[in-house]
């Protein structure tokens, strides 16, 4: 019963020390003093249905255009996956022609990147 009394008491102070953080000291905004240059890996097996949305996600980034670079995987896709990212100019295309598995369509990518930065979606 003490460790529940103590833990409830930890919480609360927690909480009200988050709250008055939130509610009452300045909102100061981060800016960078320089923007890396970052590559986006989209791994993506038949993904039709989804790939324009995850990719106009990506493009709306706020973020400099100039310092992305986005590589969709194609992983051996037997859809319209890749002629819907070709639609994309901006977005560089990987083609497989077989499914070799998410970890084989990353490492790909990776080889590729030209990026300081380098993150996936799935």
């Amino acid at each position: 019963m003490e460790y529940f009394l103590l833990a409830v008491s930890y919480l609360s102070l927690f909480l009200s020390l988050f709250w008055l953080q939130v509610l009452f000291l300045p909102d100061t905004k981060h800016t960078l003093k320089r923007h890396p240059t970052v590559t986006i890996a989209v791994p993506a097996h038949n993904e039709e249905q989804t790939i324009t949305q995850t990719l106009t996600s990506l493009l709306n980034l706020d973020y400099q255009k100039d310092k992305l670079e986005i590589i969709v995987v194609d992983d051996g896709s037997t859809d319209n996956t890749a002629a819907i990212v070709r639609n994309h100019q901006t977005i560089r295309l990987i083609k497989k022609p077989t499914n070799q598995g998410k970890a084989a369509a990353l490492n790909t990518a990776l080889a590729a990147a030209h990026g300081e930065l380098f993150a996936c979606v799935d």
